[in-house]
């Protein structure tokens, strides 16, 4: 049997990685994108590859996660918006269904490395039991090898496929284990035991929350949920890029649904883009470009027209953005 093992590059899931590679089996190291990791890829493949010798598999499934997860998590949120077990399961999914797509049932199971009593949502005894339970027949498959005898025995367990006397028994907070263990491997470079995961960041959690009240998220709205200065003026959204990098990928958005209009400074005038809710009447227009102008090289005295969607909108001047200070949403 293969092993498939969730792997973000972090410290669990690297000595998960590790413990069963050394135990012969062919392994897999399965990253599942979600798109709120700032994921380095080159980084997982030298860490898998080169220094563990498994083999780097990328599922790509942020559409999936966003209309199966992220706004309908079946076991809530946590401190943010972070749908930590629903997310844990939707990766076990993923795996599993690639698995069987690529090898059969039969023919693989999947490890994580979760320790039980680690986490305080995703790996509490209850939360892990009821998850298992909801997984139904692929719980027969999943390993936990950081934690092997806490948990049901296995079907690669029952086939003599691994063995759990060299796999590990740890429980709670403390990584110390893990981390002297991590030494004795010879293993390097992987991620501090720090998450990671943007949803659980405090300012992102914010505007992404905001931004979903009021609009359907698509995975290109990424970028600019991220970026930029955040004008909310009621139910509609305007930002502004912050310097040369995000104006250059501002200019690559593309709103397939028609929710947004870019808004470009006046020719010659060097300075930020803009992003406005597409459903803005005239005065919002004319405040959101009065706003550029502020943010840009513009002369603050005087009148610039400017053309949006083959329309033409004369005699605007800079607006002191301290006017516009209360609808500035910081992140």
């Amino acid at each position: 049997m293969k092993a498939l093992v969730l792997f973000s590059g972090g410290l669990d899931s690297t000595i998960a990685l590790k413990l069963l590679k050394d135990q012969g089996l062919e392994t897999y190291a399965v990253y599942v994108e979600t798109g709120f990791v700032n994921a380095d890829y080159d980084h997982l493949k030298h860490l898998a590859e080169d220094q563990i010798g498994a083999k780097l598999v990328i599922l790509m499934r942020q559409q999936q996660y966003i209309e199966q997860v992220l706004f309908t998590p079946k076991y809530g949120y946590g401190r943010f918006f972070n749908p930590c077990l629903d997310c844990h399961q939707f990766m076990i999914i993923q795996a599993w269904e690639w698995g069987l797509e690529r090898f059969g049932k039969g023919n693989f199971f999947l490890a994580t490395g979760e320790v039980l009593g680690q986490r305080g949502k995703s790996q509490t005894r209850h939360n892990i039991d009821k998850m298992t339970k909801d997984l139904g027949e692929i719980a027969d498959y999943l390993v936990r090898p950081l934690s092997i005898r806490y948990f049901p025995t296995t079907i690669p367990e029952k086939l003599g496929v691994i063995d759990p006397d060299k796999l590990l028994n740890i429980k709670g907070k403390q990584r110390k284990r893990q981390l002297e263990l991590i030494e004795q491997l010879g293993i390097k470079d992987y991620k501090t035991p720090a998450g990671g995961c943007l949803l659980t960041v405090t300012g992102f959690a914010q505007r992404l929350k905001r931004f979903s009240q009021h609009y359907q998220y698509l995975v290109s709205d990424f970028y600019i949920i991220r970026h930029g200065r955040h004008f909310w003026f009621d139910d509609k959204l305007f930002i502004v890029s912050r310097n040369e990098k995000e104006t250059k990928q501002f200019e690559k958005y593309e709103d397939e649904l028609g929710r947004f209009v870019k808004i470009f400074l006046p020719e010659g005038v060097i300075g930020p883009i803009g992003i406005l809710d597409a459903r803005a009447d005239e005065n919002l227009i004319r405040t959101a470009c009065g706003l550029l102008l502020d943010y840009s090289r513009a002369d603050k005295n005087r009148e610039y027209t400017f053309e949006i969607n083959g329309k033409k909108y004369e005699g605007i001047k800079a607006i002191d953005r301290q006017l516009y200070a209360d609808k500035l949403i910081m992140g």
